[in-house]
């Protein structure tokens, strides 16, 4: 698994880029790799940040068991999401060219700390050639705005659904679909603007299979997404997931 941890969080109005704020005494991303890999169908979970992040250098991801992770820290990280998933795949390309067959990749977001292992297991079942993600339907009504804020129509929402992660696909076929939508991001072209790995799938023509995922599996953006992560973490400890 790769997860791309080499942003800023500028939407959370803090100093400290989102990946490192605490939630009941761990970072975020403490939190993300440790849910990580309590599932054994993971193998190796690769964490991309910036080439001059130092904070990284602070932490210490280890499993429950207290025993240390199989986790490996890049310091590949790009200026966007697409060039530090790409980064880290062209890093793995000499690994996987020894494989008979192209590993299945997952990429997970820094600041989703509670998505369930349920789902990424349905997702790995699920993931095929043209790949998966996680995604939840969209429930209320949905509006199309103007400039300003005026609405302009209201949406067929049963078709809608909000994109998560972890996202899923073919090792080769994501990398070929990364590399397409980097070009395209090169050639300033916004009909290729890709936010995230589905959406470079779709780019090269690939219908990714749609897993539904739990509404909780939130990615903090703003500083009250924080308050419903530490909610959702404690209900987790309390069940003992």
């Amino acid at each position: 698994m790769i997860i791309p941890a080499a942003g800023m969080g500028r939407r959370m109005g803090s100093e400290i880029p989102k990946q490192y704020l605490s939630v009941q005494g761990k970072t975020l991303l403490e939190w993300v790799v440790q849910r990580i890999l309590s599932m054994n169908a993971v193998h190796r979970v690769y964490v991309v940040v910036d080439p001059e992040d130092v904070r990284i250098d602070q932490l210490s991801f280890r499993v429950q068991s207290g025993e240390q992770a199989d986790v490996e820290v890049l310091k590949a990280g790009g200026h966007t999401r697409l060039e530090t998933v790409l980064n880290a795949l062209r890093y793995l390309e000499p690994e996987v060219e020894s494989y008979e067959l192209p590993p299945q990749i997952l990429v997970h977001d820094a600041a989703r700390p509670c998505v369930e292992k349920e789902d990424i297991s349905n997702l790995m079942k699920a993931a095929g050639p043209n790949g998966a993600l996680l995604a939840s339907p969209i429930v209320d009504t949905v509006k199309r705005v103007d400039g300003n804020l005026g609405v302009k129509a209201t949406l067929d929402r049963s078709e809608l659904w909000l994109a998560q992660t972890p996202q899923m696909a073919p090792f080769d076929t994501l990398l070929m679909a990364l590399d397409h939508a980097q070009s395209a991001s090169e050639a300033d072209n916004p009909a290729n603007t890709v936010t995230d790995e589905a959406s470079a799938l779709e780019a090269i023509g690939l219908a990714p299979q749609v897993v539904p995922g739990h509404s909780h599996n939130i990615k903090v953006t703003y500083p009250v997404d924080l308050d419903w992560v530490g909610f959702y973490l404690t209900q987790f400890s309390h069940q003992g997931v």
